[in-house]
């Protein structure tokens, strides 16, 4: 099949070659009758006046001029002016105008046809279609020739060989040929086709016949390769190219014997991705770069697949390494061309980083000192190329992609020394914060993506110590956290006057590591004691420096406080827990007043771009809703341990809708006193939850004489805190007015 798709190629190239010869001859025929006519308009008639000077214009189509059909243009092909005439006045202008026109060689030659004789339609059959059906005819019985020869052995292995090869060297000579003739795409088409046939006469020497051996045809496939590659930078055939790349990258796998050869594969390989980085360079062909990175991809996957053992992972991970260099360093060359094309395939290069990473994970989790070493060297080589993008968001993608094979190769393997762990998060917060030094020094502040990759570095931190220490050391992670706070408040301290929009953020990070050492040192009612401390500090620094992340953070904190404290409130309690007098009633007692002296705090003047009196009012509303949550505990807790039958089951509903009322007409009376509205309605929520516990649960499910306690007790208090709002309606209306 080979021999015959070059036989084809070759037919249609010389009709090709005879075709453009009929029209040279054409276009040389047509270039004398020109010449012919121009000779007869330089014949000039005798003029009446002679020594009269005038000049007498061409005409605007001289007869027998033509036009030169598309496609037969060429510098030598061009119409020669007619030279002005030297000695002819103006009657003699006038009478060579009324001349009538010479005669023409040809019917028609002046009316800008081709002098081309009508071909009669035996002329056209005999001429052209029996050549064309005789050509094809005889292409067809040397097809059917070759495979009757092939089939009863008339031609030997070696001679296919050489035939094909004959053939294919030939196409590639007859390439360059017909470029020089105007036929660029088809000779390159040619070239192309000859290649490829020697390709395919090297893997069938090789692989069928076994005519050479995987030596002799690997270094002919490297020639052929060299060739075409030397071939497409001569002809600047981008096509060419895409070949010589392509085949040079799969001639390993055309000529493998099936052993592994890793280092001459890879080191090939490497040899490849430089000639083609340098071939793409040259002739600006981006395409060749996006080839070679997706054959590359394709070679190392399908290596790793067949042959590679842990035991090879040294050689492996150095020319990934090398690799990955070469193809950061093709990206950055690409990016500077400014091309489309380029920059696709710059985009199409960051896979290279990526894929790199996974891998060297992958191959370097079982070997523990060099897989830590690589993550510190992987943040410091990200950071160092980040540090010209300047992309805070790339720095943060950069912590996750080292911190969670961090957490997690820490977890899988708690046996490593502790402290070569810590070192490595150590490193690599420290790497991350001087690129934010150098960030906050030329800007002077913080973008969203740095604001975040504070906190989660510096929270990362604490959680690389404590995934190393839990196990083993886990008394020392509060003096930990106390050591990540103070520095801190060190870094705030310092930051203050020179950086305000970054101290702030430090400061809050201050108090979040307090909190956590209060957390991770005590236990029970002073754990939600600590974060509400901590909580109340950012709070008021919040309205002092008016920062809207301390304030954000402290709300934070203080969500924290108050969801344990609740979980401590309604957890089971011990048989010899005293009520009220109790080390959670306390806690939750502090809380509350701290929430309250806040509220106080926030009554000054807002600051522009503070909501105090939002903020205010939020503190006094969670406050009161702290305080009913600890009167409903003490309840519960009074008689589930009292009366743990039914009997207090119906005296703990009983007073719980009486004591959310009471508590409810309380803030009534406050809410008017202090003339508050958010505590007003508050009350008002409170006795809609009430009304609806006792319509819908206490009148269905409790007992009469506590059915009837709970009723008249709730009518008794709705109706005071009627007669409160009748009492002080005009009060109320002066409010609404104001």
């Amino acid at each position: 099949m080979t021999f015959l798709l070059a036989l084809v190629l070759i037919s249609i190239g010389w009709l090709v070659r005879l075709t453009n010869r009929l029209a040279e001859t054409r276009r040389e025929l047509r270039e004398l009758q020109s010449a012919l006519e121009v000779m007869q308009l330089r014949v000039s008639p005798p003029g009446p006046a002679r020594g009269a000077a005038t000049t007498a214009a061409p005409p605007a189509e001289a007869p027998g001029w033509e036009s030169v059909p598309p496609g037969d243009e060429s510098p030598s092909h061009t119409t020669t002016p007619v030279a002005p005439l030297a000695d002819s006045g103006p009657e003699a202008a006038t009478a060579a105008a009324a001349e009538p026109p010479p005669r023409t060689a040809w019917p028609g030659a002046g009316q800008g046809r081709s002098p081309r004789v009508a071909e009669s339609l035996e002329s056209l059959i005999g001429g052209r279609w029996l050549l064309y059906i005789g050509m094809a005819t005889l292409l067809i019985g040397a097809s059917y020739f070759v495979k009757l020869a092939i089939d009863n052995e008339w031609v030997t292995p070696a001679m296919r060989i050489a035939v094909g090869s004959v053939v294919g060297l030939l196409l590639v000579v007859a390439g360059p040929q017909f470029r020089q003739r105007g036929y660029a795409l088809y000779g390159q088409i040619l070239a192309g086709g000859g290649l490829a046939i020697l390709y395919l006469c090297v893997y069938a020497a090789f692989n069928y016949y076994a005519l050479i051996g995987s030596t002799s045809a690997f270094v002919l496939m490297i020639l052929v390769t060299a060739g075409a590659a030397a071939m497409a930078d001569r002809e600047q055939s981008q096509g060419l190219a895409l070949m010589a790349v392509g085949g040079g990258f799969c001639t390993p796998f055309l000529v493998s014997s099936g052993r592994d050869a890793q280092l001459a594969l890879f080191g090939y390989d490497a040899m490849l991705v430089a000639g083609t980085m340098l071939l793409a360079r040259r002739r600006n062909w981006p395409a060749l770069n996006a080839l070679s990175f997706g054959l590359t991809l394709f070679t190392l996957t399908a290596w790793a697949g067949t042959y590679y053992q842990p035991d090879r992972w040294i050689p492996t991970y150095a020319f990934l390494t090398l690799f990955v260099a070469m193809f950061i360093y093709i990206r950055h060359e690409s990016a500077r061309w400014g091309t489309p094309a380029a920059r696709l395939v710059s985009h199409l290069l960051v896979l290279a980083p990526v894929l790199y990473h996974l891998v060297a994970l992958a191959i370097l989790s079982d070997h523990g000192t060099v897989f830590l070493v690589y993550l510190v060297l992987a943040t410091a080589a990200g950071l160092w190329v980040n540090a010209r993008a300047e992309a805070a968001a790339l720095r943060l993608v950069l912590w996750f992609a080292v911190m969670l094979p961090l957490f997690a190769w820490t977890m899988e393997y708690r046996a490593w020394p502790a402290a070569a762990t810590c070192a490595v998060a150590t490193a690599v917060y420290a790497l991350h914060f001087a690129a934010q030094a150098v960030v906050v020094q030329r800007d002077a502040r913080f973008g969203g993506a740095d604001v975040a990759l504070l906190y989660v570095s510096a929270v990362g931190l604490y959680l690389g110590f404590e995934a190393a220490l839990e196990s083993r050391w886990i008394a020392v992670l509060p003096l930990v956290a106390l050591v990540i706070g103070g520095w801190n408040a060190a870094v705030a301290l310092a930051a203050r006057r020179r950086f305000p929009s970054v101290w702030v953020h430090f400061a809050v990070l201050t108090a979040t590591f307090g909190a956590v050492a209060v957390a991770r040192q005590f236990d029970g009612p002073a754990k939600p004691v600590g974060w509400a401390v901590v909580a109340s500090g950012l709070l008021w620094l919040g309205i002092v420096e008016s920062g809207r992340w301390l304030r954000v953070s402290g709300a934070v904190l203080i969500s924290i406080a108050i969801a344990q404290l609740l979980r401590l409130l309604f957890a089971p309690v011990p048989v010899s827990q005293a009520v009220l007098f109790n080390p959670r009633t306390l806690a939750a007692l502090f809380v509350v007043g701290l929430l309250f002296a806040l509220s106080r705090v926030y009554r000054r003047p807002p600051s522009p771009g503070t909501p105090s009196r939002e903020i205010r009012a939020t503190l006094i509303v969670v406050a009161n809703l702290l305080a009913l949550a600890l009167i409903t505990a003490e309840i519960r807790s009074f008689w589930s341990v009292q009366s743990p039958g039914r009997s207090g089951y119906l005296a703990l509903h009983m007073m719980t809708s009486l004591a959310w009322a009471i508590y409810a007409v309380a803030l009534i009376v406050f809410g008017m006193r202090r003339r508050y509205a958010p505590v007003r309605y508050l009350a008002m929520a409170v006795l809609a939850v009430t009304i609806l516990k006792v319509f819908l649960l206490d009148l269905s499910e409790l007992e009469q004489a506590y059915r009837v306690l709970s009723a008249i007790g709730l009518g008794v208090l709705l109706l005071i805190a009627s007669f409160l709002y009748q009492r002080y309606r005009e009060e109320l209306s002066a409010d609404e007015r104001a």
